[in-house]
Protein backbone atom coordinates (compact mmCIF):
# COMPACT_ATOMS: atom_id res chain seq x y z
CA UNK A 1 0.00 0.00 0.00
CA UNK A 2 1.20 2.84 -0.74
CA UNK A 3 -0.04 5.20 1.37
CA UNK A 4 0.50 8.87 -0.12
CA UNK A 5 3.35 10.05 1.50
CA UNK A 6 3.66 13.63 2.55
CA UNK A 7 6.28 15.40 1.33
CA UNK A 8 8.21 16.29 4.60
CA UNK A 9 7.36 19.85 5.26
CA UNK A 10 10.39 21.67 4.84
CA UNK A 11 11.25 23.66 7.30
CA UNK A 12 12.71 27.15 6.46
CA UNK A 13 16.42 28.04 7.44
CA UNK A 14 16.67 30.10 10.52
CA UNK A 15 17.92 33.78 9.66
CA UNK A 16 18.95 35.60 12.82
CA UNK A 17 16.65 38.80 12.08
CA UNK A 18 18.55 40.82 14.61
CA UNK A 19 21.49 40.40 12.87
CA UNK A 20 20.31 40.95 9.75
CA UNK A 21 18.74 44.24 11.24
CA UNK A 22 21.50 45.28 12.43
CA UNK A 23 23.74 44.97 9.71
CA UNK A 24 21.07 46.72 7.49
CA UNK A 25 21.49 49.37 9.80
CA UNK A 26 25.07 49.69 9.82
CA UNK A 27 24.34 49.87 5.93
CA UNK A 28 22.05 52.49 5.99
CA UNK A 29 23.84 54.66 8.48
CA UNK A 30 27.47 54.47 6.10
CA UNK A 31 24.91 54.84 3.11
CA UNK A 32 23.93 58.21 5.10
CA UNK A 33 27.08 58.94 5.73
CA UNK A 34 28.58 58.87 2.35
CA UNK A 35 25.76 60.62 0.96
CA UNK A 36 26.17 63.39 2.99
CA UNK A 37 29.83 63.59 3.12
CA UNK A 38 28.95 63.86 -0.83
CA UNK A 39 25.65 66.11 -0.47
CA UNK A 40 28.60 68.11 1.88
CA UNK A 41 31.32 68.08 -0.90
CA UNK A 42 29.14 68.68 -3.54
CA UNK A 43 27.59 71.81 -1.78
CA UNK A 44 31.09 72.72 -1.17
CA UNK A 45 32.23 72.50 -4.80
CA UNK A 46 29.20 74.08 -6.01
CA UNK A 47 29.22 77.02 -3.73
CA UNK A 48 33.44 77.18 -4.48
CA UNK A 49 32.09 77.21 -8.26
CA UNK A 50 29.26 79.97 -7.85
CA UNK A 51 32.29 82.17 -5.77
CA UNK A 52 34.69 82.00 -8.15
CA UNK A 53 32.01 82.70 -11.40
CA UNK A 54 30.82 86.06 -9.06
CA UNK A 55 34.64 86.53 -8.41
CA UNK A 56 35.78 86.62 -12.31
CA UNK A 57 32.38 88.28 -13.09
CA UNK A 58 33.03 90.94 -10.50
CA UNK A 59 36.92 91.52 -11.36
CA UNK A 60 35.26 92.02 -15.53
CA UNK A 61 32.50 94.38 -14.53
CA UNK A 62 35.55 96.21 -12.30
CA UNK A 63 37.67 96.58 -15.39
CA UNK A 64 34.81 97.49 -17.36
CA UNK A 65 33.59 99.89 -14.82
CA UNK A 66 37.50 100.72 -14.95
CA UNK A 67 37.83 100.98 -18.29
CA UNK A 68 34.45 103.50 -19.01
CA UNK A 69 35.45 105.86 -16.02
CA UNK A 70 38.55 106.13 -17.63
CA UNK A 71 37.25 106.28 -21.34
CA UNK A 72 34.50 109.16 -19.29
CA UNK A 73 37.43 110.67 -18.25
CA UNK A 74 39.30 111.40 -21.46
CA UNK A 75 36.38 112.40 -22.92
CA UNK A 76 35.91 115.04 -20.13
CA UNK A 77 39.13 116.10 -20.59
CA UNK A 78 39.12 116.86 -24.32
CA UNK A 79 35.25 118.26 -23.86
CA UNK A 80 37.36 120.68 -20.96
CA UNK A 81 40.10 121.51 -23.44
CA UNK A 82 37.51 122.21 -26.30
CA UNK A 83 35.40 124.21 -24.24
CA UNK A 84 38.86 126.37 -23.28
CA UNK A 85 39.99 126.50 -27.07
CA UNK A 86 36.27 127.89 -27.87
CA UNK A 87 36.22 130.31 -24.67
CA UNK A 88 39.59 131.85 -25.79
CA UNK A 89 38.04 132.29 -29.38
CA UNK A 90 34.93 133.58 -28.13
CA UNK A 91 36.93 135.84 -26.21
CA UNK A 92 39.41 137.12 -28.37
CA UNK A 93 35.86 137.68 -30.98
CA UNK A 94 34.67 140.07 -28.16
CA UNK A 95 37.74 141.51 -27.17
CA UNK A 96 37.28 142.61 -31.09
CA UNK A 97 34.31 143.76 -30.96
CA UNK A 98 34.35 145.84 -27.88
CA UNK A 99 37.18 147.44 -29.50
CA UNK A 100 35.17 147.53 -33.36
CA UNK A 101 31.92 148.90 -31.07
CA UNK A 102 34.32 151.28 -29.09
CA UNK A 103 35.95 153.22 -32.43
CA UNK A 104 32.23 153.00 -33.95
CA UNK A 105 30.43 154.85 -31.29
CA UNK A 106 33.38 157.21 -30.90
CA UNK A 107 33.07 158.45 -34.52
CA UNK A 108 28.98 158.76 -34.20
CA UNK A 109 29.67 160.35 -30.80
CA UNK A 110 32.07 163.07 -33.03
CA UNK A 111 29.87 162.74 -35.99
CA UNK A 112 26.68 163.56 -33.60
CA UNK A 113 28.92 166.34 -31.70
CA UNK A 114 29.96 168.26 -35.19
CA UNK A 115 26.66 167.96 -36.36
CA UNK A 116 24.41 168.78 -32.60
CA UNK A 117 27.21 171.96 -32.92
CA UNK A 118 26.41 172.93 -36.50
CA UNK A 119 22.86 173.06 -35.73
CA UNK A 120 23.50 175.02 -32.46
CA UNK A 121 25.11 177.63 -34.20
CA UNK A 122 22.59 177.52 -37.43
CA UNK A 123 19.95 177.98 -33.87
CA UNK A 124 22.53 180.95 -33.40
CA UNK A 125 21.97 182.45 -35.91
CA UNK A 126 18.25 182.27 -36.51
CA UNK A 127 18.00 183.45 -32.97
CA UNK A 128 19.96 186.38 -34.32
CA UNK A 129 17.90 187.16 -37.39
CA UNK A 130 14.84 186.29 -35.03
CA UNK A 131 16.26 189.43 -32.69
CA UNK A 132 17.13 191.62 -35.17
CA UNK A 133 13.60 191.03 -36.69
CA UNK A 134 12.18 191.40 -32.91
CA UNK A 135 13.61 194.58 -32.44
CA UNK A 136 13.12 196.02 -36.05
CA UNK A 137 9.47 195.20 -35.64
CA UNK A 138 9.93 196.59 -32.09
CA UNK A 139 10.87 200.03 -33.61
CA UNK A 140 8.79 200.15 -36.29
CA UNK A 141 5.88 199.49 -33.62
CA UNK A 142 7.01 202.33 -31.48
CA UNK A 143 7.38 204.24 -34.59
CA UNK A 144 3.77 203.25 -35.70
CA UNK A 145 2.26 204.53 -31.87
CA UNK A 146 4.42 207.47 -32.24
CA UNK A 147 3.39 208.51 -35.80
CA UNK A 148 -0.01 207.41 -34.13
CA UNK A 149 0.37 209.95 -31.04
CA UNK A 150 1.25 212.82 -33.03
CA UNK A 151 -1.79 212.19 -35.31
CA UNK A 152 -4.34 212.13 -32.77
CA UNK A 153 -2.51 214.78 -30.88
CA UNK A 154 -2.71 216.79 -34.35
CA UNK A 155 -6.29 215.91 -34.93
CA UNK A 156 -7.48 216.66 -31.27
CA UNK A 157 -6.15 220.41 -31.93
CA UNK A 158 -8.69 223.10 -32.91
CA UNK A 159 -8.71 223.35 -36.56
CA UNK A 160 -6.28 225.94 -37.91
CA UNK A 161 -6.78 227.90 -40.28
CA UNK A 162 -5.37 227.03 -44.03
CA UNK A 163 -2.62 230.23 -43.86
CA UNK A 164 -1.54 228.95 -41.00
CA UNK A 165 -0.98 225.18 -41.14
CA UNK A 166 1.59 225.94 -44.04
CA UNK A 167 3.24 227.41 -41.82
CA UNK A 168 2.90 225.11 -38.69
CA UNK A 169 3.90 222.17 -41.13
CA UNK A 170 6.76 223.83 -42.46
CA UNK A 171 7.96 224.94 -38.79
CA UNK A 172 7.21 221.14 -37.64
CA UNK A 173 9.25 219.81 -40.21
CA UNK A 174 12.11 221.50 -39.82
CA UNK A 175 12.52 220.86 -36.26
Amino acid sequence: MLCCAKKPVEKEPQVDVEGKLKELEERLSLKIQETQGSVTNNYSVDLTQLKEQFLARFKALEQALDQSVERHTQQLHELRQELTTHSEKHSESLGELRESSTVEVQALRSEFSERLETHHSELRQVDEKHMASVQELSQAAQAAQDRSERLHQESSRPAMPPWRRKRWSCTRRSR
